[in-house]
């Protein structure tokens, strides 16, 4: 399913750009594929470069950390990983977060 942020990107490209090269296809693509989650009350956020996840926690200020000690395997689909993540930190549910969810 492709999201509607990537076709305003690409119209916006073909429209001034008239031909993207690669760099502009990989600049659209990783602006589109940050993915950010509440698991369990802390937020966190996920980038696919190339083939690979990057996994980072977020600060109230906006400053990234990445995350070395979980590794999400590079199989994964984007639809997967809320239920990923709620496999890996299910011990820090609450009442008050009981679930993972997807913020975006």
């Amino acid at each position: 399913m492709e999201r509607p942020l990537v076709k305003i990107l690409w119209e916006i490209c073909t429209k001034y750009l008239m031909e993207p090269n690669i760099q502009t296809i990989i600049f659209i693509k990783a602006l589109v594929i940050m993915i950010k989650f509440n698991v369990f009350g802390r937020i966190y956020s996920l980038q696919r470069k190339g083939e690979k996840w990057h996994f980072f926690i977020e600060s109230g200020t906006g400053i990234r950390a990445k995350v070395s000690d979980v590794i999400i395997p590079s199989e994964l689909k984007e639809h997967e990983l809320e239920e990923y993540l709620d496999d890996i930190y299910h011990e820090n549910a609450s009442e008050k977060y009981p679930a993972v969810i997807r913020l975006n």
